[in-house]
């Protein structure tokens, strides 16, 4: 699984965000990010997208942390409505990605084995308590 990794030195700068409400047939436009992250939170799906090589088909609680200088887009058409939170932000510090099994990763947070202030991300997860996260 693709993890990235945050600061907590410094903190992560908001640059803009909302939701995005379409009705189908929709597909994602070609975008490159200039240095920003995004985050998409899945309302309503399938939402198909591709960043660079790899292929996401988020579904609803699903998020998605697309990296900063890359191309990412719709590789086909939602037939269905689609509804997502997105998120752009900078950080202040020049951020790892890295693979690495998910109970690795859990046991080394939980041994404490890094010292610095980090959160770890998985770049696609599903949002499991998704109701308190999005509170209206």
């Amino acid at each position: 699984m693709l993890f990235s990794t945050f600061t907590l030195e410094k903190t992560l700068l908001y640059y803009k965000g909302g939701e995005f409400v379409a009705q189908g047939p929709w597909r994602h436009r070609r975008m490159y990010h200039k240095g920003d992250y995004e985050i998409i939170l899945c309302i309503k799906g399938p939402i198909y997208l591709q960043i660079n090589d790899q292929r996401y088909t988020l579904k609803p609680h699903e998020v998605l942390i697309v990296p900063p200088f890359t191309t990412f887009y719709g590789y086909q058409d939602s037939q269905d409505a689609v509804d997502f939170y997105w998120l752009h932000f900078f950080s202040q510090h020049k951020e790892d990605a890295f693979n690495s099994d998910e109970d690795e990763m859990t046991a080394e947070v939980k041994a404490k084995q890094n010292k610095k202030r980090k959160i770890f991300l998985p770049m696609y997860f599903k949002l499991h308590d998704y109701e308190e996260a999005t509170i209206p």
